[in-house]
């Protein structure tokens, strides 16, 4: 067999376990009714679809950012996505859906993960209604690695998530908005490598006033209740208060700061549940720059978040990224952030701290209508402070990768289906 065939076997091998055939039977039946409610919703207008696909090849010399056994692996992504939708002057209903084939030297590590988005949004002079869903099937492989870094065994992760809205003008210079929230997460066999399959309930109200024409007040209150597998339930409350404004016309900037108070109640080596409480400072940051033909994005926050590691964890991170044109078709990206995560300690188990670090620089060529190619270059860091030892026996461990890539994407025009 050539080379050729044996690679396309590779990436299109066929879905052999009965899970998956459902999984692509339901995943079929969820499309085409998102396609009739859209073709219902249309009415007066045109239903579209926009389809593109990308092909990248590359190499990461630690894809699972191992402290201690480095898993050098070449890598070929091809991620095939579509959108399908339809707008009015009072109504969209947009449907993603995204298939990404992931194909390693190592053939064990084979996956391809499935995203699904279905949205619909109504809006009049005063008011807009939305309910946003959102469907993945996918490697902890791609999924973990930036939060719990559990990803030494590979493991299947299904969420889906569903997010109705409400915003009002109350008045012309304040809107309000009310949003619930809620995420589901299950993991297959996660149990046996430490993760947790959980559920999160979030209604948050958020009011935006605007005090001029180049300052809002900002302020907001949520309510959050995490409930994982036999491991902790949790209640959260949390208060933001902060202003936005556009300083000039090349630099804006916003900052919020608040309190969130967390409830937690959580099962002990009896087989009791015990309660604890906890406080902490949170905040949200961001400001623009506009540069001569580029732009300069920094962005910091500091908040509790849902964790498979069966608890909520604290989160502080901060990201920086920079766009700069460089002639009419190319343009060079370079992004750095770093993240800190605090797990909270789970009955007798002591809390662990992860810390997270990257770096990227890509070159982008645009020099064809909708062709994309670009080069990227990436560095990744892990540093996880386990109080109980690591797996090297010492109490801090830390992984460091560096991936190459190359990637080429077409995007085709939008097609019309019917009106």
């Amino acid at each position: 067999m050539s080379m050729r065939k044996r690679f396309l076997k590779s990436v299109f091998k066929p879905l052999g376990s009965p899970s998956e055939r459902i999984f692509v039977a339901s995943a079929f039946a969820v499309s085409s009714l998102a396609c009739a409610t859209l073709s219902v919703t249309a009415r007066a207008a045109d239903v579209y679809i926009e389809p593109a696909i990308s092909v990248a090849v590359g190499h990461d010399d630690n894809v699972r950012l191992d402290p201690v056994n480095a898993d050098s692996q070449s890598r070929v992504k091809v991620v095939a996505q579509a959108e399908v939708g339809s707008r009015t002057a009072s109504r969209d209903a947009i449907f993603n859906a995204a298939a990404h084939l992931n194909r390693y030297s190592d053939s064990e590590l084979d996956r391809t993960d499935w995203f699904f988005d279905f949205d619909l949004l109504r809006h009049s002079q005063r008011d807009e209604f939305g309910l946003l869903t959102g469907y993945r099937r996918a490697s902890t492989l791609t999924t973990e690695i930036e939060d719990t870094g559990r990803v030494q065994v590979d493991r299947l992760r299904e969420d889906w998530s569903i997010a109705p809205f409400w915003t009002h003008k109350l008045t012309e210079a304040t809107d309000t908005t009310l949003r619930y929230e809620f995420e589901d997460v299950a993991f297959e066999d996660g149990a046996q490598v430490g993760l947790i399959d959980y559920r999160n309930h979030s209604v948050d109200v958020s009011v935006t006033h605007r005090l001029n024409v180049s300052t809002n007040l900002i302020g907001s209150i949520d309510y959050q209740r995490f409930e994982s597998e036999d491991t902790t339930d949790s209640d959260s409350v949390g208060l933001l208060i902060g202003l936005e404004r556009i300083f000039s016309p090349r630099f804006q900037a916003g900052l919020s700061l608040g309190a969130e108070s967390t409830d937690i109640e959580f099962f002990v080596a009896d087989g009791t549940r015990e309660n604890r409480s906890d406080s902490m400072a949170i905040f949200t940051t961001n400001a623009t720059w506009t540069l001569e033909n580029g732009s300069f994005l920094i962005e910091g926050s500091r908040r509790e978040e849902p964790s498979a590691q069966g608890s909520l964890s604290n989160l502080e991170q901060v990201q920086a990224t920079w766009q700069q044109a460089l002639t009419p078709v190319y343009e060079l990206i370079l992004g750095v952030g770093a993240s800190q995560r605090e797990f909270a300690p789970v009955g007798s188990q002591a809390a662990e701290d992860r810390k997270y670090y990257n770096a990227e620089a890509r070159i982008v060529w645009r020099g064809r209508p909708r062709w994309q190619i670009d080069f990227a270059y990436q560095y990744r860091r892990q540093e996880f402070d386990d109080p109980q030892g690591g797996v090297t026996g010492d109490a801090s461990n830390r992984a460091d990768s560096s991936a190459v890539w190359l990637t080429a994407g077409y995007t085709w025009t939008r097609i019309g289906l019917f009106r």
